[in-house]
């Protein structure tokens, strides 16, 4: 009875410290240069249910070049900054800094309450009814180039539109005259450690027969859900969220990506892989097990022997350089999770021995030495309509599903430094704020085939400067009366290339991949 009384009086209080730790509220952010970029003035507004005093602060980081994830520091900050600011409407902040900056930065405005952060008051808010199978809805379907091109394009689409919700999302298109990789990236950049980076991602394609819902789908779904809970908090160091292109045909997507698509200043610390995410059963003999995997992982092999063989877990999988990822995750769905049953499992080397557990994207960041984590449902040693036509939402276990995110979830929280502090990024580019990637457009220019077009007149006759994602500066052109640039001969190798276009006071960045055939 006395335990009895215990919990009962230990549930209150936890539900009454969740009511007392409502989130602060940023909106309507708005951000500008003045005429000469040496200041920045930032509008908002902030609100609080709980009446809060705030801590506020700013952070800017450059966002490309041989600066990128260091901060730009004012030399002076002024107005709603500091702390034991109350909410309200109309706040203003002034930057000013001790000449004009050119380069583009990313601004992060930062409101704390000072209340504790507590782990399951975040892991609550994955929604399986609503988000999970809502945006799996869209996405179900044959996402092939060749079998449906068309519900890949609008499916790509959708990915686009849902991460751009909340940071802004490269689009990294790679192409040759047989095949198109499209990669989507967005990062969530940390407070104070942001060239730190842990990477949660998925892979968005699918085989040519299957609709794809448990492949990859519900790994799909997963990022955007631990995107959409997570967005709204600031961190330490940066959080990366990323869908491959692809995998099905031997991981061309994150391959791609980790040789040529990242900038040498992106430290990543590790990546959470999801790699089919949804499928559960509680039958015994419902699971079956790679050949070897007694002799490898004995303990595991027992566990589920014990377990009479049921599809009831998730599997952990990590290599040895991942042995903290593995623990973390671990840990955080014991504490966070107690219900989610998981198997962890440690693979020698870079898993040539057990080709099994290579089989996603994890893998590439293996052979790059990256620490990362395929978390799975086990793929055809448990759901036996893996890549057939049958592999439908109507199969899939959302509970389950819900469980391995928030276990992700927790652990980036950990991992990454979530702090009890609203945070709201605002893209500042020299001049127009705006990113483009090749093959999109957007109402100045066009990069299509690695061809610079200019569509509006103000940018006609200016200076466009390329650099190499180290930030050297590689080539120089000037415009005249020319509306396009062949930047074929000017780029040396394939990777990630910067444009600063200047026009008297005017200034535009562009970001796109070359990839020569």
């Amino acid at each position: 009875m006395k335990q009895a009384i215990l919990l009962f009086i230990l549930t209150i209080y936890h539900s009454s410290s969740y009511c007392q730790n409502a989130l602060p509220i940023i909106k309507d952010l708005v951000a500008d240069w003045s005429i000469d970029r040496t200041s920045i003035e930032i509008n908002f507004a902030t609100d609080d249910i709980d009446n809060d005093k705030h801590d506020i602060d700013v952070k800017l980081t450059y966002n490309f070049g041989l600066t990128k994830n260091q901060f730009l520091i004012p030399i002076q900050k002024s107005g709603d900054i500091g702390t034991g600011i109350p909410k309200g409407n109309n706040k203003k902040i002034i930057l000013e800094f001790s000449q004009a900056i050119n380069e583009g930065v990313v601004l992060n405005l930062i409101v704390s309450d000072n209340e504790p952060l507590l782990a399951k008051d975040i892991i609550n808010q994955v929604n399986s009814n609503q988000s999970l199978a809502k945006n799996l809805a869209r996405i179900e379907g044959r996402r092939h180039a060749k079998a449906d091109s068309v519900h890949l394009e609008n499916s790509r689409e959708f990915l686009l539109s849902k991460m751009s919700n909340y940071f802004t999302t490269d689009e990294l298109i790679s192409s040759t005259p047989t095949l198109k990789c499209i990669n989507f990236v967005a990062d969530q950049i940390g407070t104070k450690n942001p060239e730190e980076i842990y990477v949660i991602d998925a892979h968005y394609d699918g085989v040519a027969i299957s609709p794809g819902a448990d492949d990859n789908g519900s790994g799909v779904v997963g990022v955007l859900e631990a995107m959409h809970v997570l967005s709204q908090y600031a961190c330490d160091k940066t959080i990366r969220y990323a869908l491959f292109d692809l995998e099905e045909l031997g991981l061309v997507g994150s391959n791609l990506y980790l040789s040529n698509q990242i900038h040498s200043a992106d430290k990543i610390q590790g990546a959470i892989n999801f790699e089919m995410i949804g499928y559960y059963s509680n039958e015994p003999n419902s699971q079956t097990l790679p050949t070897g995997f007694n002799i490898l992982f004995p303990d595991a092999f027992n566990e589920v022997v014990r377990n009479q063989y049921r599809g009831n877990f998730i599997t952990n999988v990590g290599n040895t350089i991942s042995a903290s990822l593995i623990a973390a995750y671990q840990k955080n769905a014991t504490e966070c999770v107690p219900n989610l049953k998981v198997i962890s499992l440690t693979v020698p080397g870079k898993g040539e021995l057990v080709p099994d557990l290579r089989r996603s994207d994890h893998a590439s960041f293996w052979d790059k030495n990256i620490p990362a984590l395929m978390l799975t449902d086990g793929a055809n040693f448990r759901n036996k309509r893996y890549h057939t036509a049958s592999d439908s939402a109507h199969y899939l276990d959302y509970n389950f599903m819900t469980q391995v995110i928030q276990a992700s979830v927790a652990s980036l929280i950990q991992l990454a430094g979530i702090k009890h502090a609203a945070s709201k990024q605002y893209e500042l580019s020299t001049g127009l704020s705006s990113t483009i990637n090749s093959n999109s457009k957007n109402h100045y220019f066009f990069i299509n085939n690695s061809i610079l077009f200019i569509q509006n007149e103000k940018f006609k006759n200016s200076l466009v400067n390329g650099y190499n994602s180290d930030g050297k500066l590689v080539f120089t052109k000037s415009l005249k009366d020319e509306n396009q640039i062949d930047l074929n001969p000017l780029l040396h190798s394939n990777g990630v290339y910067f444009l600063n276009i200047q026009k008297n006071n005017s200034n535009f960045n562009l970001k796109f991949l070359h990839e020569s055939n």
